[in-house]
């Protein structure tokens, strides 16, 4: 809320297929330019590894910087094969969400990146039919 002060912030969500390896660092990243949400149907217009909305391409493709910012604001190591239906948590710095909270039209989003190749991994969206396979951004406030 508008106001408040948050002191801590992590993303969790849930894998839904997984060929990731341990050892795989995924890394979290803030989206500097706003984009059009899709519906979850593949609809036309909606971002997409080269444009961010209908007829306006990313400034880089994939939303590599500028797209997003240069360095991670967080990252956790995968130490184990994920299974599905796992939850991963990764810390977002309670400053970044804070600015979200002053200013919410600075909020795009967040990236995640997984280094490496070779795999591939799907995580439950906000269009998920059960509710629990949604991602979620926890913070804690004062």
């Amino acid at each position: 809320p508008q106001g408040a002060t948050v002191t801590s912030a992590a993303l969790v969500f849930e894998v839904t297929f997984n060929t990731i390896e341990a050892g795989t660092k995924i890394r979290v990243f803030a989206v500097n330019e706003s984009w059009t949400e899709g519906s979850g149907d593949h609809s036309a217009g909606v971002a997409n590894q080269v444009q961010r909305h209908q007829d306006v391409d990313w400034s880089a493709a994939g939303a590599a910087p500028p797209s997003r910012g240069d360095l991670p604001v967080g990252s956790t190591m995968v130490n184990a094969p994920i299974d599905v239906g796992s939850d991963v948590e990764i810390g977002v710095p309670a400053d970044l969400v804070q600015a979200w909270v002053d200013d919410p039209a600075s909020n795009n989003g967040l990236a995640l990146i997984a280094a490496g190749s070779g795999f591939y991994v799907e995580l439950g969206s906000s269009e998920a039919t059960n509710e629990f396979n949604r991602p979620v951004l926890l913070v804690d406030i004062q």
